[in-house]
């Protein structure tokens, strides 16, 4: 099974994630742990100020779950509000 890893791009090197623990801002270096960054385009819904105001909200929230809240559920909710189904 490959693994991908989630995170919102803010800017200026920044980006915003679910790190397993908590809701966290880091570096774009620190999220991607020496690893190549993919960008992904998962359908929008929001200009993208809100899109980061909607992720701002959530900043250090710690109800990580793999199956029902995890990193990439977090970056499509910003982006468009919706859930993934399972």
């Amino acid at each position: 099974m490959t693994y991908t890893h989630h995170g919102l791009y803010l800017g200026f090197g920044m980006v915003i994630h679910y790190d397993f623990h908590e809701i966290t801002v880091v570096t774009l270096d620190e999220f991607a742990k020496g690893h190549k960054v993919y960008k992904v385009d998962s359908p929008i819904a929001y200009p993208a100020e809100m899109v980061m105001a909607r992720a701002a909200t959530r900043i250090g929230e710690k109800r990580y779950n793999i199956m029902t809240n995890n990193c990439e559920h977090f970056v499509r909710w910003c982006r468009n509000g919706k859930e993934i189904k399972i």
